[in-house]
């Protein structure tokens, strides 16, 4: 924005303050528009504008500068207002699991080298304290996907025997075999020893 643009700006302010019915003197009011102006300043006017009529539908309460400015973020990029935008470390490492299938090589940390046996990473989702998958909108993939991290050590290992248990399951068909299959989900059982019965 630019001085030119400050008028515009304190209407929209003004506006906005009276929505969330701020109890303040006009004075003040003004100082804390010049303040939010000084912080906003670098975004298009255009994009505060929207920005913080999107807020009118999230907050309850007057949004903070960096409400407003993850805001800006938010309808720059598109993303749904009910859902947390991913950093660009935590979208990066999501692209690169979704690229690799999820499916890594062996680990070197400490955790998975005191496993029995050298087996690959897993990523898988994180969840969250009421055991729902957690959701995030990846600005590289331009939509919302499941949240997750790179299993290593004990909770590999767990993974792995739960994925071993599903397969072996008495119930699952040759059809859901084969579909699984299809999608890139096979089993190889253990390998057996020349006459071990398995």
């Amino acid at each position: 924005m630019t001085t030119d643009d400050r008028p515009a700006f304190n209407g929209a302010f003004k506006r906005l303050a009276l929505t969330f019915r701020m109890k303040m003197r006009p004075a003040e009011l003004e100082n804390l528009s010049d303040t939010y102006f000084r912080l906003l300043e670098s975004y298009s006017l255009h994009d505060v504008v929207a920005a913080g009529n999107a807020l009118l539908h999230t907050h309850r309460r007057f949004p903070k500068p960096l409400d407003w400015s993850e805001a800006i973020t938010r309808t720059q990029i598109g993303a749904p207002a009910d859902v947390r935008v991913m950093s660009v470390p935590e979208a990066t490492e999501y692209v690169r699991a979704e690229r690799l299938h999820y499916d890594d090589d062996p680990c070197d940390c400490l955790l998975c080298q005191a496993l029995p046996n050298a087996i690959r990473r897993r990523f898988v989702p994180d969840f969250t304290d009421d055991d729902r998958e957690e959701k995030a909108f990846c600005p590289p993939k331009n939509r919302t996907v499941v949240v997750g991290h790179w299993a290593h050590g004990n909770e590999l290992a767990r993974w792995y025997a739960a994925r071993d248990r599903f397969f072996g399951a008495p119930g699952l068909s040759v059809v859901h075999a084969n579909v699984l299959r299809r999608f890139g989900f096979v089993y190889q059982p253990p390998a057996r020893e020349p006459g071990q019965e398995g």
